[in-house]
């Protein structure tokens, strides 16, 4: 595995923060933790400058049918929902940077039964290192999304973030 990339995965946000100052990202980051599947990696070496804009996509689709009791969807508030829970690690090495356009979109809103979207992203930035995060929300009306966004960054790194929102019921 990458350098320090599974420790990165096993740290959970707000691990002891001060319950006054903490964003309440621990619980949802806790059940993105207990579901994880699968990781999205991104990572720059020292030095290394990205020339193009680099993607995520992460897309999520309304449940399918229930095959047998226990199996399959659950349901919030009597709506059945498919849960993904989408997790991004991006790392950019001392120097490097990085322009990145993370965005979510799906398919099925209430009329399909709905999903739920619990991502978590983590950035760490090493010294003098750049990232230029740009994050597009666009589920669909019955769609309910969390996401928290952790960056961490050295000495004279810069984050820079936009978000845009345009859907999902939360």
């Amino acid at each position: 595995p990458p350098d320090g990339a599974v420790d990165a995965l096993r740290t959970l946000p707000e691990t002891g923060a001060d319950p006054r100052l903490e964003l309440g990202a621990y619980v949802f980051g806790a059940l993105n933790q207990a579901a994880l599947a699968d990781v999205a990696y991104i990572a720059v070496p020292a030095d290394v400058h990205v020339d193009k804009p680099v993607r995520a996509l992460f897309l999520s689709s309304a449940a399918p049918a229930a095959k047998a009791e226990g199996d399959g969807p659950r349901t919030l508030g009597g709506r059945t929902l498919a849960y993904s829970c989408p997790n991004l690690l991006v790392r950019v090495a001392e120097g490097g940077k990085l322009s990145l356009l993370q965005q979510y979109a799906g398919a099925g809103g209430e009329d399909a039964g709905g999903y739920f979207t619990n991502g978590l992203t983590r950035v760490d930035l090493a010294e003098r290192a750049q990232l230029t995060h740009s994050y597009v929300q666009e589920q669909v009306e019955g769609a309910i999304h969390v996401d928290s966004i952790f960056a961490c960054c050295d000495a004279a790194a810069s984050y820079t973030p936009s978000v845009v929102q345009t859907g999902g019921a939360i």
